[in-house]
């Protein structure tokens, strides 16, 4: 059995089996396990409700995770936040400058959160995993395939 570690803060998962043995690879998960995981996302909320902090105005980081931009930062502010119960989550970010994703390029990003406890209450506390969406302008498309995820990134306040 072979093993590649490279960060970390990632878990091991297993990628394909290669000749009777499992290839494993490092893959984009959580940093705790799930139970675990979700505890940021709580303190940040009951943080958020004792300060009566409202997310949007604030500037957010977004270090790019995977693809040909890797480590590639963005910066931008935070517009719009949707956390309504039975809803998708996610917030509308404006770049501070045009991102170029390769297919096309805007300053306009929907961010997603990758895993359960990764949305923006958890930014108070620490960082969150998100997907990030190229979109055309400030409003979001009702229904935005999964296939216009643009990149994967970690996403932090400022």
């Amino acid at each position: 059995m072979t093993w590649e570690v490279q960060v970390a803060y990632r878990q091991l998962t297993p990628n394909r089996v290669v000749g009777g043995s499992i290839k494993w690879e490092v893959s984009h998960r959580m940093l705790l396990p799930y139970p675990i995981d979700l505890v940021p996302e709580y303190l940040g909320r009951l943080t958020a409700k004792l300060r009566r902090w409202d997310p949007i105005g604030h500037h957010v980081l977004l270090k790019l995770d995977d693809g040909p931009q890797l480590g590639m930062k963005l910066r931008g502010t935070i517009r719009k936040v949707f956390d309504q119960p039975m809803q998708p989550s996610g917030i509308l970010i404006e770049l501070e400058a045009p991102w170029n994703t390769g297919k096309a390029t805007g300053t306009w990003v929907f961010a997603t959160p990758r895993f359960n406890g990764h949305g923006i209450f958890r930014l108070l506390v620490t960082w969150g995993v998100a997907n990030l969406n190229l979109i055309e302008g400030p409003t979001v498309p009702d229904n935005l395939p999964h296939e216009r995820v643009a990149a994967i990134a970690l996403l932090s306040l400022e």
